[in-house]
């Protein structure tokens, strides 16, 4: 088990992000790297993290060679090679996910922005306007986790699909949704 007395900046750890031979782990307090080979919480001489400290870590994705760290703050970048962390935008976002060319924010409604163009910033476009516990992106389409059901979401066309209990969802509580190329699962009561 690695706790505080091993570096990390808090027990209570939100995600945790595997990136070539790092885990990243989000903790309440804060970012801290942790080598895979030696299984070391490694120390940040440089000060990467500081520019994140006093803010609260929701989330953090992968878009291109950077990572997008969603705060209390707003969201930055994290340039991992160059080592250097630059703030976007003012968004609160509890969840971030996407790709290089367009990235989605969870926060009470689904956005979808594009936060990587610093020179043409847009307003987000509203996706979902309902309350969503979370939501996941594959080949085009989005789960939404609606709490009593999920929605399919084509993101494209935003035709979509409602899937309850009476579908077959075991439960009428959704904690989760996740979904791969070929898989969606869900964690229910």
């Amino acid at each position: 088990i690695i706790d505080v007395n091993d570096g990390l900046n808090s027990n209570s750890i939100w995600d945790l992000i595997l990136y070539q031979d790092v885990i990243f782990i989000l903790t309440s307090e804060g970012i801290n790297e942790l080598d895979i080979n030696q299984l070391l919480v490694i120390p940040d001489p440089n000060g990467i993290y500081q520019k994140l400290e006093n803010n609260k870590i929701y989330d953090m994705c992968k878009v291109d060679n950077n990572f997008l760290i969603s705060t209390n703050s707003g969201i930055f970048k994290l340039d991992y090679h160059e080592k250097r962390i630059s703030f976007l935008q003012p968004y609160l976002c509890y969840q971030i996910e996407g790709d290089e060319e367009e990235q989605f924010c969870l926060n009470n409604q689904i956005w979808s922005l594009d936060l990587l163009d610093n020179e043409n910033p847009e307003d987000p476009d509203v996706i979902h306007d309902e309350f969503s516990r979370n939501f996941s992106i594959s080949d085009g389409y989005m789960w939404i986790n609606q709490t009593n059901d999920v929605k399919l979401l084509e993101i494209d066309t935003k035709k979509s699909w409602i899937y309850s209990i009476e579908d077959g969802l075991p439960g009428n509580n959704i904690f989760h949704v996740d979904c791969d190329d070929e898989w969606a699962w869900f964690i229910t009561n």
